[in-house]
Order: structure tokens, then sequence, then C-alpha cells
């Protein structure tokens, strides 16, 4: 795992051959890289609002990345891919994973997003009670491993899918499912097939 400055990031990889392409908006403590070996970042975008800090985006061994937008909407959070992990989106189709403060965002090891998909662990505006009490707080998102998650699907903050899991394309998930195999789909998504299993 090599880790990096923002601006020393793109000094160092930008000619590995040719395997990063990357944008990066952030204050210098914004948010910090490390990157595995073997890995193909495309075409991609790292953003952190305002003077957010502590944050990290994680890429491991293997993954390859294509035509996706990072985005840190506060501070001491982070976005952790998987060995292997592979984000096949387009240039006009972009799949886009953000977060907000003090929260996680993790894709298991060999799991495989389309295009169009948004992940996001806040609702971006607090809610407040009478109280002062904020009520819909920023929360962890976790995908397994070898997860396929189809295109145009939204998965919310809160939300938990196991390992060897389907989620169908235009799907919005905002819960947790607690079991493995199965294949969910619809808005909201509920478990439609169980016992599956799925291969690249």
């Amino acid at each position: 795992m090599h880790y990096f400055h923002p601006k020393r990031l793109i000094r160092k990889l930008i000619n590995k051959r040719n395997m990063l392409s990357i944008k990066i908006q952030a204050w210098r403590d914004g948010v910090n890289l490390e990157i595995g070996d073997n890995v193909r970042i495309y075409k991609c975008k790292i953003s952190a609002e305002g003077r957010s800090k502590n944050n990290h985006l994680i890429i491991c061994n293997g993954a390859d990345v294509q035509n996706t937008n990072f985005s840190y909407f506060g501070s001491n959070s982070t976005i952790r891919l998987g060995e292997y992990v592979k984000i096949n989106a387009g240039a006009k189709t972009k799949t886009s994973l953000q977060v907000g403060s003090n929260t996680t965002l993790h894709i298991g090891k060999g799991s495989l997003l389309s295009n169009s998909i948004i992940i996001c662990t806040t609702d971006f505006h607090p809610v407040i009670n009478e109280e002062g009490m904020r009520l819909n707080p920023d929360k962890d998102i976790f995908v397994g491993e070898n997860v396929w998650i189809g295109r145009n699907a939204y998965i919310g903050k809160g939300a938990t899918i196991l390992s060897q899991s389907i989620v169908g394309a235009f799907s919005v998930v905002t819960k947790s499912f607690s079991q493995e195999n199965i294949l969910i789909a619809g808005n909201p998504a509920r478990v439609r097939k169980e016992k599956i299993s799925w291969t690249r």
C-alpha cells in the first residue's frame, strides 16, 4: 500500500503506465490517499467540501475504478474499496460514492459496480427536533465481498449488503439485509431470491 499527499500522488503516479487519471479538489489535509499495488484509476475525481479534515480514501490491491466521483461532505470519514473491486462506470454515467462526517463506506473484495450508482452515508441537511437533537445522523454503509450492484442503484445511509449478493438495477436500498447470497431489487429494495451466487 502506498500513502500519498494528494499533490504528490499526481506527480508520482500520473505516468505509471497510464494507470492513474484523477482530479483532486480538496484542502491540503482534506483527504488522505492510500493506493494499493496494480490499481487502475481512470477519470475519477476526489472532492472535499469546505475545510473538512482527516478523511481517507483507501483503494486496495488490484482494484479497477473508472469514472467515479469520491465526495466528502464532512470530516473523519473513510471510503474503502477492497481488493479487486471493479467500478465500471462511463464518462456520462458516473458512479458516485459520498460520505458525511464520522462514517465509513466499505466496498468488499471482488465486488462489481455498474454505472450511475449513488452510495451515500448522509442526508446532507440536518433535521433537528425542538430539543435541538439531530434526527437524521450520518451512518456507515457496508457492502460485503463479491457483491454485484446494478446500474442506477441507490444505496442509502445505514445499509448493509452481505457477501455474494446482487442488487438489481434501479433499486433503492435504505436498510440492512442480514442474509448472504440474496438478490435484492425494487423501490424500496426487498429480497427477491435466496441462495443465489454469481460470477464475473
